[in-house]
């Protein structure tokens, strides 16, 4: 998923994030960039109708509040992915 975020962040996109663990190599290359969230955990406000999409991992829990509230603006990794290298000039 870092690889993603730094992907659409080098596209000129502004890009968020949360994690419950980030781990080396991700930490450090989403540090390099700006990007390594504040804390980790997840932060249900940060779900919001503001958000042009979400792109969610396989560990999130469906459980989580807000996950369900923007279900229709949500994207796995490989369909982001996907969309994302069909686009690259």
């Amino acid at each position: 998923m870092h690889n993603l975020a730094i992907a659409l962040h080098n596209g000129g996109h502004i890009i968020t994030g949360s994690d419950d663990q980030i781990f080396e190599p991700s930490r450090g290359r989403l540090a390099l960039k700006g990007l390594l969230p504040e804390a980790e955990g997840w932060y249900s406000e940060k779900v919001h109708e503001g958000l042009d999409a979400i792109i969610l991992g396989m560990h999130v829990r469906p459980l989580r509040k807000n996950y369900r509230t923007l279900s229709n603006r949500f994207a796995n990794f490989a369909e982001q992915l996907l969309t994302t290298a069909t686009t690259l000039p």
